[in-house]
Parts: C-alpha cells; sequence; structure tokens
C-alpha cells in the first residue's frame, strides 16, 4: 500500500505483558488503492451453466476446439458470458474424467477393445 500510496493505517497494541488483549487503533481507515477487478477475473461469474456445458460437451464430441466453442458461446450470450478458454478447457477435463470413470485412459483403452 505504500507504492500506490494508500493512507490507510491502523495500529495493533498489546494492553499489557500479564493481561491478555490487544488494543486495535484504526487511525485512517479510507483507501486510495486498486480499482474493483472486472467481473471476468472472479470465478463465480466465469462458471457454465447446465445448458453451457452440454453445448460444451456436445461441440466437445464433434472436434470443435475450445476457441471455437467459446467464440460460439460469446457470440450466442454476448456481454453476460464472462468464460475464458480456461474455463472450456476446464469443462472438457471434468468431461474427459467423468467418463473415464475411475479409470486411467490406459484403462478405458483396454476396456474398449474387450
Amino acid at each position: 500500500s505504500k507504492k500506490v500510496g494508500c493512507k490507510f493505517r491502523l495500529t495493533l497494541k498489546r494492553h499489557c505483558k500479564n493481561e491478555p488483549g490487544w488494543h486495535l487503533n484504526l487511525t485512517t481507515p479510507h483507501h486510495n488503492g486498486h480499482p474493483p477487478t472486472p467481473p471476468i477475473h472472479h470465478a463465480q461469474h466465469c462458471r457454465l451453466t447446465v445448458e453451457q456445458l452440454a453445448f460444451v460437451e456436445s461441440q466437445t464430441d464433434a472436434g470443435v476446439t475450445a476457441s471455437q466453442i467459446l467464440a460460439s458461446l460469446k457470440e450466442r450470450y454476448g456481454n453476460e458470458f464472462n468464460a475464458t478458454r480456461k474455463t472450456i478447457y476446464n469443462a472438457q477435463d471434468k468431461l474427459r474424467l467423468r467418463r473415464l470413470n475411475g479409470r486411467t485412459p490406459i484403462q478405458a483403452l483396454l476396456d474398449e477393445f474387450r
């Protein structure tokens, strides 16, 4: 906070060595720090809905890339869609793990041959 010139000050002092407790003194309560971060940086705003997850699943099965899936979702939902390509990758990874059903990829491949 010193680097950005923030005036916020807080002191914490122990009452007495023999007595428990501390004294908190807020001398300057105002911050002039960083502006709030945009919603895209907060995970709860980047989550996919059930409908969007189903779309990701169908497009992944069709061989569409994560970038193309993201572009389609942004076109469909407009400004209210804040997910990133990493969100799509994570959804695809969860889908893959669900389909493996606790098996390793090699075990799943061997099960396909049986």
